[in-house]
C-alpha cells in the first residue's frame, strides 16, 4: 500500500513538471495524500503505526518541497522563454526592416548610403538631374543625388568607385558668390569636410567655376562633360 501511494505521488511530481499546474494545486495534491494517510482504517484492516506514518509523512513534504523548486524554475524558464520569444519577434521585425532598407539593384552601399557610378560623361546640371530623376523610375523612398562626400573614409570608397575618372560632387554654389565661397551639398547634407587641390577653390577669375570636380582631389569648375557618381540616403 505504502509503495502504491508513494508512486501516486511521484506521477503527480511528474505531472506538475510536465504541465506547470499553479503551486496551491501542487500543495493541495500532497496535502490530500497525507491527509488520507492519516485517516484512520476501516474495521478490520491493519493501520499505519505511528512511526511509519510520521516517516510517510515526511517523505511527502520533502516532495512537496522539491514541487515546489520545480514549479517556481518552471515558471521562470516560461518567463525565459516568452522573453526569448519577444526578442526573436522583435529581431524579425528589425530584419524586415533591413530588407527593405537595401540598396537598389546595381547600387553600391556604403555606411546608411547607396552609390551608383556612371561612366557616361554629361554636365553638372545634368548629371543632378539625371540622379534626381531615378527616384521616381526606381521607386526610390529617399532622392538620390550628385555624391555629396563628408569623411575621408566616404572619400575612399568613391575612389575606388570612380577608379581614377574625374567625376562630379554635388557641391556647387551659387552664380555671382564671391570669395571666401560658400559652398553646399545638393543633398542637404552639413559642409565640413573638404580635399581641395593646393590653391582651389580659386575661382579661375570669374570664369563660372561653380561645380566641384574629383580628381585626386577637388577643384572648383565650370560646368563640362564629367562622369559621375548619384548617392541617396537608406
Amino acid at each position: 500500500m505504502l509503495a502504491l501511494h508513494i508512486l501516486a505521488v511521484l506521477f503527480s511530481y511528474g505531472v506538475v513538471a510536465g504541465q506547470n499546474p499553479s503551486l496551491a494545486r501542487c500543495q493541495n495534491q500532497m496535502r490530500y495524500v497525507c491527509k488520507n494517510y492519516w485517516t484512520k482504517p476501516k474495521s478490520g484492516n491493519v493501520g499505519w503505526t505511528y512511526a511509519e506514518k510520521k516517516a510517510l509523512e515526511d517523505y511527502l513534504m520533502k516532495l512537496n518541497a522539491k514541487l515546489e523548486q520545480s514549479v517556481a524554475r518552471i515558471e521562470q524558464l516560461e518567463k525565459n522563454q516568452l522573453s526569448t520569444t519577444n526578442n526573436n519577434n522583435n529581431n524579425n521585425n528589425n530584419n524586415n526592416n533591413n530588407n527593405n532598407k537595401w540598396c537598389h539593384s546595381g547600387w553600391r552601399q556604403f555606411q546608411g548610403s547607396c552609390y551608383l557610378y556612371q561612366r557616361a560623361g554629361s554636365s553638372w546640371k545634368s548629371a543632378e538631374h539625371n540622379c534626381v530623376k531615378m527616384k521616381d523610375a526606381l521607386n526610390l523612398q529617399n532622392t538620390p543625388h550628385l555624391t555629396s562626400i563628408l569623411s575621408r573614409s566616404e572619400e575612399t570608397f568613391i575612389d575606388n568607385l570612380r577608379s581614377g575618372a574625374t567625376i562630379w560632387l554635388g557641391g556647387s554654389r551659387a552664380p555671382g558668390d564671391r570669395y571666401p565661397y560658400t559652398w553646399t551639398w545638393t543633398d542637404g547634407s552639413p559642409w565640413g569636410y573638404t580635399n581641395w587641390l593646393p590653391k582651389e577653390p580659386n575661382g579661375f577669375n570669374g570664369k563660372g567655376e561653380y561645380y566641384i570636380e574629383k580628381k585626386s582631389q577637388w577643384n572648383d569648375h565650370s560646368d563640362a562633360s564629367r562622369r559621375y557618381v548619384c548617392k541617396y540616403n537608406l
